[in-house]
Parts: C-alpha cells; structure tokens; sequence
C-alpha cells in the first residue's frame, strides 16, 4: 500500500536524523561533559520538532513526484531511491556539520550558500583532514546506491490508496515545517528556547538549519553601511580616538546584586508623552503613570530607537551595538554569530535571566534567548486571561500578574525582560473608556497607552508592595509607532530608571542617548563594565548623543541638534533643532560644531557596522 511506503519513508528519514545527530554527543564529548546523560536524551528528544521540519521539507517534495510517477507515468513500483537519497543526503549534511563544528565551534548556517563555490577546498579538507569521516560517508553512500534501485510494489491505485494518503502525508509535512498549527515557519534560532546553550547545540538538527540557510526566500544579509564613502583608516582612527581609547580595559563583572527589570515597551512613542514633549496632552496625559514614575529616579530626555522592529530594539538594547542599518540580526547571516550581551553577562553571575512577551514568544524570544535569556514566556506559556485578548495577545494586567508570580517565585536575583502586547494593537477590553476617543489612529493609540499605562503604574505598586528586595526598573521601547510628526518622532523612545533601595540618583539630565547606550546604564547601575558595548551608561550624562538611520541617512542627536546626513553623500548634511521643529520644517546651517559630530557619526558608524558584519562585535574595545 502506499501509505506504507509514506509512513516507512517519513519514520526512517525522522528517525536517522535524530540517530546522526546525536554523533555530535561523542564527536564533541569534552563540551558537554557538564551535562547529565538526562539532559542530554532531553535534548535530542527536545529537537526532534528541527529533525522531523528537514523531513518536511524534503520528504514532503518528493511525495508530490510520487505521486505524479504513479498517476502521470503510471508506474506500478516505487523505487526505495525516494527514501535512500534524502537519507544520503542527511548522512552527507551531518558529516559535514560535525567537520564544520569541529572547526568553527557551531553548526552551518549560511556557509551552505557558499558550498558550490568552496566546493573544492571543502571536499580537500575533509578527505585530508578528516579521513575516516570521509569514509564513513562513502561507504554510507556505496550501501544506499546498492539499496536504491530496488522496488517497493503498489498492489492498489484507487483514489483512497493514493490521494488520501497523499494528501495526509504533504500535511503531516507543512505541520512539521511550521512547527505547530499557530507558528510561523520555524527559525533555526527557536532552539535557543530549550534554555542551556549546550543542549541547544545538541537539539539542533543540522540538516535543518542548512535548509533554512539554503531557502531562496531567506533575508539576505545587507551591509547597507557599504553605501557610504568608505572612510580612509586615519579619518577613523582621528575621529574615534577618545571614543576607543574610553572601551580600554578588562571586563569588570557586575558587584552589586540586585532585581532588574527593564520594560521594552511595545510600539511606544516618546513624542506623545507630555513628560517628553509638552505640546503633548497634559490634561489628561496620555501617560500619567510613567510620567509620574519618571520623577521617581533618573532620566533624561530618551533615547533613539536602532529600527523599527522589535528584534532590532531587543538587540541593540540588551547588546549596546546598533543592529544593521534597515535590517535586523534574525533572519540573516549575522544571527549565526557569538555576541557577549547583558543577559548572558547576568546569567553567568547566577542572575535568572527571562523573557516575557504578551504575544507569542517567537522570534524576539528566541533572540532573547540566544542572547543569553534561560527562558522566555508567551501567551502560550500563560494561565487562562482574566481580560479579554486582543489580537496580538494578552493585555497588560494579565501579562504583569504572570511576572509577578514569577518573580514572587525566584530563589535569587533575577532580571526580567518585559514586552507588552496591549500596545500592539488598537484594542482595549469590554467596559474600558476610550479617554482620547477612536475615531482616528492618533485618538485610538493615544487611548490604547493610556490603558497600557495604567496597567504599568499598577504593576509597580504591586510589586512594591509584594517586597521583593532591591530592584531596578528601567522604562524605554522597542520602538516607536506612528505616523507622527516628523522623522525624529518617528524613533524617540522614553527613557527613565529608578531603583527601589534609592541607589539611583533622583535627577534629570537633559539631552538625548541611544538604545545601544541602555545595557552599559544598567550594568553601571550594577557597577560592571563591559568594553566592548559600544554605547555608554547614560549616569555619565548625554554628551555622546544619540543616533538612528533612516531612509537611507544617518541622524545623530547632539543635545538639541540634529544633523542628517545621507550615508551616500555626507558632506550634503542637513541640520535642525528637534525641541523646536519635530517637523523638521525649519532648517538652519550646520554650524562646525555639527559637522564634527557628523564626522565622528561617519566613522562610528563605519566601524561598528564592519564589526558587526565581521560577527567581530567583542572587538569593539580595540583600535581599529
């Protein structure tokens, strides 16, 4: 019967892949030798979702010529080659990952698109070098060649001997590729969720992650920093010299042990928070809850958002690198790379390190994640709402009560990394006013933050009251939402910190920082130091400005001033002052003072992009 062969195919196929990758276990033994022998069967087991995705993919296509060889060649047999090749082809993939891995430390992810060039180099080193893997593979090959050409009878072709199964089976393959009913195709960087770097890499199924490198609809990396005039080594090492020279010295690790919360707010914009900008309403605020909260600790005038996606704040935040101008690190060749950001730093030192969303845990949480999270939770992971979700999620009140079981939970010093949904959408519960109205998207919005709002400030006196021990809280974005008045609005986040032990300063400092400049805040506040951020705590104040890329120009903020200058021309800068024109309507001459900022912005910029594109992020510190 053909659903036999369906069934046999899919099973062997699922079933090697998760045998070959296990190989890994012995050919690596000394990486994971702090791992029990439970974690380890967990951790195959765990990944079985990565090994039966590769099947998908492949199985999944070769039922289609199947079926067409059975209907359209009426063919009587079906040759055991449809199952022997892909599984040569799995054998051929781990034996290069496990090469590769040997070398590299990490499974192939985008190198695979590099395959057919280096094929020669490649195919030298591993008979060279690795001999007996070689001929593991070649003899693997010899036995399926031989099993190949063998048949497999169909003794019956009716509709519900062929089409059925047929239809089951392709299925059974999409449901395996997107990795549930609900999700969306699986990123390879999902395995990160498992929460142990190690038994991430022993979860990973190679074949897969070489199929997800290989897909034609996979973003491709864009060094879009490239089309600017590439600075000449001396112009860098003139404009970045005092910068460099202050990433000098060895990592401090943090001293002070404390809770740390830091809010990613979801799509919150600055420009309609009257403690921010007060042509916004004060009467009644938008924000009256973070606005009060502002005046609690430290802050300043905020900060400038790295993109206009989740992940590109989550990372520039939690790594103080600016994420790749009009790209994200997901989804390209950079998520491959080793980064040293906050929440790994705090992991190490014992911290529990977790990541909440109110929408899905998808991509930011698995970014999260890879950057060092144990855990990230979702909506999936919560307790039935209490109010009524929108469409992203669950609302604020219900996200909050979930932390703070969690954080009631914890045995030690936590940090938390909070990003909210009731922002997301432009939806409030049954019963809740709308206090600035819905009859347009600015009426809708500003009404939807004063709910999240509220939620916010609620939360806080909650948790002040559970007495949890000392604790930072950290209030900034993801990003902005809009439209709004003019580019600057269109990235300026909040920015506002207070510590429940006092040991912030009450103070406000004027003038404006980036998201790159949010973890070395918070590792000051916790008196570390990392080198190779390349932002600054913002307790040194806001000289060093703040910076966004958009529509193809890079902005720098320096105190009041702006100056935009477009990455393929610099010298064609413009400038204006964004307390007095968010419209940037009324331009004024770019003053000395302004064009010595936008050289520093060149270099800056040139530098941290190459390194980041280099995966040379930990570097930062050194001279160019």
């Amino acid at each position: 019967m053909f659903y036999r062969y369906l069934v046999l195919g899919f099973f062997t196929l699922s079933a090697s892949s998760l045998l070959l990758k296990s190989s890994l276990i012995f050919w690596s033994s000394e990486l994971f030798l702090k791992l029990s022998t439970q974690q380890k069967v967990y951790a195959l087991l765990w990944g079985l979702r990565f090994d039966l995705a590769s099947v998908g993919y492949i199985f999944g296509s070769l039922m289609i010529v199947i079926y067409l060889t059975l209907r359209v060649l009426r063919f009587k047999h079906i040759a055991w080659a449809w199952i022997t090749w892909p599984l040569l082809l799995f054998i051929g993939m781990e034996v290069s990952d496990l090469i590769y891995f040997d070398n590299a430390g990490r499974h192939v992810s985008f190198e695979v698109n590099e395959i057919f060039r280096e094929a020669n180099g490649l195919v030298s080193t591993a008979i060279y070098s690795y001999p007996f893997s070689s001929l593991f593979f070649l003899l693997s090959a010899v036995g399926l060649l031989w099993l190949g050409p063998r048949r497999y009878a169909i003794k019956s072709t009716s509709f519900f001997s062929i089409e059925v199964p047929l239809v089951l089976g392709v299925f059974v393959s999409l449901l395996c590729i997107r990795g549930s009913i609900h999700d969306l195709p699986m990123n390879p960087d999902r395995v990160y969720a498992i929460g142990n770097e190690q038994m991430a890499l022993i979860a990973m199924a190679p074949s897969y992650s070489m199929i997800f490198a290989a897909l034609p609809d996979r973003e491709e990396l864009k060094p879009v920093y490239k089309l600017a005039p590439q600075p000449d080594q001396k112009f860098i090492d003139q404009q970045l010299g005092q910068y460099l020279e202050d990433k000098q010295g060895e990592y401090q690790p943090a001293q002070k042990k404390m809770n740390v919360i830091l809010f990613l707010l979801e799509s919150w914009p600055a420009e309609v928070m009257y403690s921010y900008n007060p042509q916004a309403p004060s009467t009644p605020s938008v924000t009256p809850e973070l606005d009060a909260l502002k005046k609690r600790g430290y802050s300043t005038d905020g900060v400038m958002a790295s993109g206009h996606r989740t992940v590109s704040g989550v990372f520039s935040s939690l790594c103080s690198f600016p994420s790749p101008f009009d790209s994200q690190v997901v989804n390209t060749k950079l998520e491959a790379f080793d980064y040293r950001c906050l929440p790994k730093l705090l992991r190490d030192q014992g911290w529990q390190v977790s990541m909440f969303q109110g929408m899905h845990n998808g991509q930011t949480g698995n970014l999260a994640q890879k950057l060092g999270a144990s855990a990230s939770f979702g909506k999936l992971e919560m307790p039935p709402p209490t109010v009524e979700k929108n469409g992203w999620g669950y609302h604020d009140p219900d996200l909050y009560k979930f932390v703070l079981d969690k954080a009631k939970a914890e045995p030690d010093s936590f940090f938390y990394i909070i990003n909210n949904a009731t922002t997301h959408d432009q939806h409030l519960p049954p019963g809740e006013p709308w206090v600035f109205g819905r009859s347009n998207y600015d009426e809708i919005q500003k009404s939807v933050m004063h709910y999240a709002d509220k939620a916010l400030g609620q939360f806080v006196r909650d948790y002040d009251a559970a007495k949890l021990g000392p604790t930072l809280f950290i209030f900034t974005a993801d990003h902005s939402a809009g439209p709004r008045s003019g580019p600057f609005g269109d990235y300026w986040l909040p920015f506002s910190m207070f510590a429940t032990d006092a040991s912030v300063p009450q103070k406000y400092v004027a003038g404006i920082g980036s998201q790159i400049d949010i973890a070395p805040t918070i590792l000051d506040v916790l008196k570390g130091h990392a080198p190779w951020f390349a932002g600054r705590s913002l307790l040194a104040g806001t000289q060093a400005g703040g910076m966004f890329y958009r529509s193809g120009a890079i902005n720098w903020v320096t105190g009041n001033s702006v100056i935009e200058a477009p990455l393929s021309d610099p010298d064609k800068a413009i400038c204006y002052d964004w307390r007095k024109d968010l419209t940037k309507t009324n331009l004024r001459p770019c003053s000395a003072q302004d064009k010595n900022r936008g050289d520093f912005s060149q270099a800056f910029n040139w530098h941290t992009q190459h390194l980041l594109f280099s995966g040379k992020t930990a570097a930062l510190g050194k001279k160019p």
